[in-house]
Protein backbone atom coordinates (compact mmCIF):
# COMPACT_ATOMS: atom_id res chain seq x y z
CA UNK A 1 0.00 0.00 0.00
CA UNK A 2 1.27 3.31 -0.66
CA UNK A 3 1.40 6.62 1.16
CA UNK A 4 -1.64 8.11 -1.19
CA UNK A 5 -3.38 4.85 0.02
CA UNK A 6 -2.81 5.38 3.36
CA UNK A 7 -3.57 9.09 3.34
CA UNK A 8 -7.32 8.06 2.07
CA UNK A 9 -8.02 4.85 3.99
CA UNK A 10 -7.02 7.16 7.07
CA UNK A 11 -9.51 10.10 6.00
CA UNK A 12 -12.43 7.39 5.80
CA UNK A 13 -11.70 6.20 9.06
CA UNK A 14 -11.69 9.42 10.47
CA UNK A 15 -14.87 10.69 8.87
CA UNK A 16 -16.68 7.73 9.96
CA UNK A 17 -15.50 8.21 13.56
CA UNK A 18 -16.87 11.64 13.20
CA UNK A 19 -20.26 10.11 11.99
CA UNK A 20 -20.56 7.13 14.97
CA UNK A 21 -19.69 10.38 17.21
CA UNK A 22 -22.63 12.56 15.92
CA UNK A 23 -24.96 9.80 15.79
CA UNK A 24 -24.71 8.35 18.94
CA UNK A 25 -25.18 12.29 20.36
CA UNK A 26 -28.39 12.30 18.44
CA UNK A 27 -31.86 11.25 20.42
CA UNK A 28 -34.85 9.71 18.82
CA UNK A 29 -38.26 9.17 19.58
CA UNK A 30 -40.97 6.90 17.88
CA UNK A 31 -42.83 10.51 17.55
CA UNK A 32 -40.13 12.19 16.32
CA UNK A 33 -39.42 9.15 14.04
CA UNK A 34 -42.89 9.50 12.79
CA UNK A 35 -43.85 12.69 12.57
CA UNK A 36 -39.95 13.31 10.27
CA UNK A 37 -41.46 9.91 8.23
CA UNK A 38 -44.81 12.14 7.59
CA UNK A 39 -43.04 15.59 7.06
CA UNK A 40 -40.50 13.56 4.43
CA UNK A 41 -43.06 11.61 2.46
CA UNK A 42 -45.76 15.38 2.39
CA UNK A 43 -42.92 16.82 1.31
CA UNK A 44 -42.06 14.31 -1.91
CA UNK A 45 -38.73 13.80 0.11
CA UNK A 46 -37.13 17.40 0.80
CA UNK A 47 -37.97 18.05 3.88
CA UNK A 48 -34.18 17.24 4.89
CA UNK A 49 -33.21 19.83 2.36
CA UNK A 50 -36.48 22.63 3.80
CA UNK A 51 -35.00 22.01 7.25
CA UNK A 52 -31.34 22.75 6.46
CA UNK A 53 -32.35 25.90 4.86
CA UNK A 54 -34.80 26.97 7.31
CA UNK A 55 -31.91 26.51 9.84
CA UNK A 56 -29.42 28.58 7.33
CA UNK A 57 -31.95 30.81 7.12
CA UNK A 58 -32.30 30.98 10.81
CA UNK A 59 -28.61 31.51 11.30
CA UNK A 60 -28.40 33.90 8.73
CA UNK A 61 -30.97 36.05 10.08
CA UNK A 62 -30.06 35.22 13.34
CA UNK A 63 -26.15 36.29 15.09
CA UNK A 64 -24.21 34.22 13.16
CA UNK A 65 -21.77 36.70 10.51
CA UNK A 66 -21.40 34.94 7.05
CA UNK A 67 -18.63 36.54 5.00
CA UNK A 68 -19.40 35.49 1.86
CA UNK A 69 -22.05 32.91 -0.30
CA UNK A 70 -19.26 29.70 0.53
CA UNK A 71 -19.86 30.30 4.11
CA UNK A 72 -23.49 30.47 3.39
CA UNK A 73 -23.49 27.36 1.49
CA UNK A 74 -21.37 25.02 4.15
CA UNK A 75 -23.79 25.70 6.89
CA UNK A 76 -26.45 24.91 4.57
CA UNK A 77 -24.27 21.94 3.89
CA UNK A 78 -23.69 21.28 7.31
CA UNK A 79 -27.42 21.88 8.37
CA UNK A 80 -28.67 19.06 5.40
CA UNK A 81 -25.71 16.61 6.72
CA UNK A 82 -27.48 17.10 10.15
CA UNK A 83 -31.02 16.69 8.80
CA UNK A 84 -30.37 13.43 7.17
CA UNK A 85 -28.18 11.88 10.41
CA UNK A 86 -31.39 12.65 12.13
CA UNK A 87 -33.52 11.45 9.81
CA UNK A 88 -31.50 8.28 9.51
CA UNK A 89 -30.85 7.27 13.06
CA UNK A 90 -35.04 7.77 13.64
CA UNK A 91 -35.85 5.57 11.09
CA UNK A 92 -32.98 2.90 12.58
CA UNK A 93 -33.84 3.50 16.07
CA UNK A 94 -37.67 3.55 15.46
CA UNK A 95 -38.41 1.82 11.81
CA UNK A 96 -41.83 0.92 12.55
CA UNK A 97 -42.80 4.39 13.48
CA UNK A 98 -40.98 5.53 10.57
CA UNK A 99 -42.88 3.54 8.24
CA UNK A 100 -46.45 4.42 9.74
CA UNK A 101 -45.16 8.22 9.35
CA UNK A 102 -44.36 7.71 5.89
CA UNK A 103 -47.77 6.00 5.07
CA UNK A 104 -49.19 8.60 6.99
CA UNK A 105 -47.86 11.45 4.77
CA UNK A 106 -48.47 9.45 1.73
CA UNK A 107 -51.98 8.97 2.03
CA UNK A 108 -52.13 12.76 3.58
CA UNK A 109 -50.29 13.89 -0.05
CA UNK A 110 -53.55 11.75 -1.62
CA UNK A 111 -55.96 13.24 -0.04
CA UNK A 112 -55.25 16.99 0.27
CA UNK A 113 -54.93 17.86 -3.48
CA UNK A 114 -57.81 15.61 -4.02
CA UNK A 115 -59.67 17.76 -1.57
CA UNK A 116 -58.51 20.93 -2.73
CA UNK A 117 -59.07 20.22 -6.06
CA UNK A 118 -63.05 19.22 -5.32
CA UNK A 119 -63.35 22.62 -3.42
CA UNK A 120 -62.16 24.50 -6.91
CA UNK A 121 -64.79 22.11 -9.28
CA UNK A 122 -67.69 22.53 -6.42
CA UNK A 123 -66.31 26.52 -6.44
CA UNK A 124 -66.02 26.93 -10.40
CA UNK A 125 -69.61 24.84 -10.75
CA UNK A 126 -71.58 27.26 -8.46
CA UNK A 127 -70.05 29.87 -10.78
CA UNK A 128 -71.26 28.69 -13.80
CA UNK A 129 -74.64 28.14 -12.13
CA UNK A 130 -75.01 31.56 -10.64
CA UNK A 131 -73.86 33.19 -13.99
Amino acid sequence: MNEEQEFEELALLEEFEAQETRDASIQTSPVEAGVRGATQALAFNYADEIEAGLDTATSFLGAKEFTSIEDLSNDYNKNLENARAEFSKNALDHPTATNVGTGVGVAASLILPGGAIAKGATLTAKAASAA
